[in-house]
C-alpha cells in the first residue's frame, strides 16, 4: 500500500513539473521559485553558525581561544609520545 502511495505522488510531482516546463515563461518562473527556494533552505541551514568569532580570538573569548591551543597540542604531544 506504501509503495502504490508512493508511486502515485512521484507520478503526480512528475507530471506537474513536466506541465510547468513545456512553457518557456512558466519554466522560468518555476525554475526562478525552485532556486529562491533553494537558497532559503541554505540560509536557514547557515544560520546558527557562528561564522564573525571564526578564526579570530576577541578579547572576550580569550579562554575559548587558549583552550583551543591547549586542546591542539595534546594530540601533537600524544603522538610524539607513541612515536618514542
Amino acid at each position: 500500500m506504501r509503495k502504490n502511495i508512493f508511486f502515485v505522488f512521484v507520478a503526480i510531482c512528475a507530471s506537474i513539473v513536466t506541465y510547468l516546463m513545456m512553457d518557456q515563461e512558466k519554466r522560468k518562473r518555476f525554475l526562478s521559485r525552485f532556486h529562491d527556494f533553494m537558497v532559503g533552505i541554505k540560509l536557514k541551514k547557515n544560520e546558527g553558525f557562528p561564522i564573525d568569532a571564526a578564526g579570530d580570538p576577541a578579547l572576550d573569548n580569550l579562554d575559548n581561544a587558549d583552550m583551543v591551543s591547549e586542546g591542539s597540542q595534546f594530540g601533537v604531544q600524544y603522538y610524539n609520545k607513541v612515536k618514542k
